[in-house]
């Protein structure tokens, strides 16, 4: 019987999918598909470990939940932003600040022993196997609150950017270029949304984790992964997309 665990399964399988297509194409086609490939695998990990279905053997799957990689999502969200309002703008060095909290969250975890880091993976596994038994309370926590508001901060500035620069250039934008974008932001807004509102509406409500409430906070972000589809086959890929020349700053 089909149910919407179904659905978050082809979901992140299509995010998947399109994903590799976007990586083969130049930017800010490849830079979308960084972002989707990393929606896509975050939500089929969460909901895997938050389903109970994860074991401690599974280290790729451990490694990969400790890595944090949430706080790349902003700095790529930027990015494919400057790319398609500005495709003659090339990325220095100066702009790898982006990817700092991501780097020491890194450095940080991985700044022991060898042993210990064994160790630390270890304990990382068994922690994880306890996700699904524990309650959405435990969502509000630092690192995940902390997480989250990092996403939120580039979301809006990136909004605010596309906002103004349709503002400034409303007789020269194409309307295609700001359809991907509305439908990415648009995307990150859903997921963000959703995600708190059946987090806390469960914690205040004291529920019980089950597989619906869980498809239910990633249908969203499912959605949009297949409204990028869509796109994809009615309007071609955002490379396809003309230059509007429109001068960007970081």
């Amino acid at each position: 019987m089909f149910s919407l665990s179904n659905l978050i399964a082809l979901g992140c399988i299509q995010g998947i999918i399109i994903s590799i297509y976007l990586l083969l194409i130049p930017t800010p086609s490849r830079i979308l598909g960084i972002f989707l490939l990393l929606l896509s695998i975050n939500m089929c990990v969460n909901f895997y470990i938050d389903g109970g279905l994860f074991e401690p053997s599974m280290h790729v799957m451990t490694v990969w939940e400790s890595l944090n990689s949430y706080l790349l999502l902003g700095p790529v969200l930027l990015a494919f932003t400057i790319r398609v309002l500005n495709p003659s703008r090339t990325f220095t060095k100066a702009d790898t600040v982006h990817l700092l909290p991501f780097l020491l969250y890194l450095i940080a975890s991985l700044s022991v022993s060898p042993y210990e880091l064994s160790t630390l993976v270890e304990l990382k596994a068994e922690s994880l196997q306890q996700v699904s038994v524990q309650s959405f309370k435990d969502r509000f926590k630092i690192i995940p609150i902390a997480t989250g508001l990092h996403f939120c901060c580039y979301l809006l500035y990136c909004s605010a950017h596309v906002f103004s620069t349709w503002l400034l250039k409303k007789k020269e934008t194409n309307t295609k270029q700001f359809v991907y974008l509305s439908t990415v932001l648009a995307i990150s807004y859903l997921m963000m949304i959703s995600v708190f509102v059946v987090s806390t509406g469960a914690a205040l409500m004291e529920l019980e984790k089950t597989h619906t409430l869980l498809a239910l906070s990633n249908l969203s972000t499912v959605v949009g992964i297949f409204a990028i589809s869509f796109l994809l086959i009615y309007l071609g890929n955002p490379n396809d997309c003309p230059n509007t020349n429109a001068k960007t700053t970081v």
